[in-house]
């Protein structure tokens, strides 16, 4: 067997306990659904950021006005547009992140979870992920419409990129005493406007906070997504090398002996 059949192995994680289990959807609407799927994940709602460029699966839906919310935990990822659907990513010991998509039920059924596969290891299983399924942040120069404007160039962000280029697309609120690219978009192709105060304290000015779970998207906890994500990425590199180094000697010692034999 080859040592890695990512979409056809079975995961064994805590999405799975849900869709094998007896959960029901609480009353009330996809808000109240949000905040309980997150609780029985054990995601705290302290990790809200907000991203408003279009970089994601739900591009439609994602703009200035509506952005998109990402919670995380030391092994989940879940993402939510209002109006749209529950993107989830949850750390498995043998497959790394798997994927799935969530549509919010109404009160008393149970959620239909989909687990996805093609259509997020498009973007998702790249040399931006070290070859692996994994999770990575990006900064873009967002145009008016939130449409991220490539020939601007974009940048892939880790814990050792300087802040002038970090957060492009991202709200941000908390202190800073560097420059960096959130909070603001382009008007035109040509310019950028500079952010003279990239302080912001809470999105009430930016955004309808109500639809959302916090007013933030805090700077800290941005940080901290931002070095997890590598983290992540880099760990499942190692242990998928690993286990194709160790299929590939038992393969190769099973080989040497079989031609030892028809020697």
């Amino acid at each position: 067997m080859p040592p890695i059949k990512y979409s056809e192995t079975a995961s064994e994680d805590a999405v799975t306990e849900l869709i094998q289990g007896d959960w029901l959807a609480p009353p009330g609407d996809k808000k109240v659904f949000l905040k309980a799927l997150l609780d029985k994940l054990g995601v705290s709602v302290e990790s809200q950021v907000l991203v408003f460029s279009k970089t994601s699966l739900q591009t439609g839906l994602i703009n200035q006005r509506n952005p998109r919310a990402l919670y995380f935990s030391p092994n989940t990822y879940v993402g939510w547009v209002p109006g749209g659907k529950i993107e989830i990513i949850i750390e498995d010991e043998t497959l790394g992140p798997v994927f799935y998509v969530v549509s919010a039920p109404f009160g008393g059924e149970k959620p239909k979870f989909i687990r996805a596969t093609d259509s997020c290891l498009v973007c998702h299983a790249t040399s931006r992920t070290e070859g692996v399924p994994g999770i990575f942040i990006r900064s873009v120069i967002p145009d008016k419409n939130a449409h991220a404007m490539l020939s601007k160039g974009t940048t892939l962000v880790t814990d050792a990129t300087p802040l002038k280029d970090r957060w492009g697309g991202w709200y941000v609120t908390g202190a800073s005493d560097d420059r960096h690219l959130g909070n603001r978009w382009s008007v035109d192709d040509e310019s950028f406007p500079v952010n003279s105060k990239p302080t912001l304290d809470d999105l009430e000015s930016k955004i309808d906070t109500d639809k959302y779970l916090t007013p933030r998207s805090d700077i800290l906890v941005i940080m901290v997504l931002e070095h997890q994500c590598q983290m992540h990425n880099l760990l499942t590199k190692a242990k998928f090398d690993y286990r194709r180094s160790l299929y590939y000697r038992n393969r190769s010692t099973q080989i040497s002996h079989l031609e030892k034999r028809g020697a």
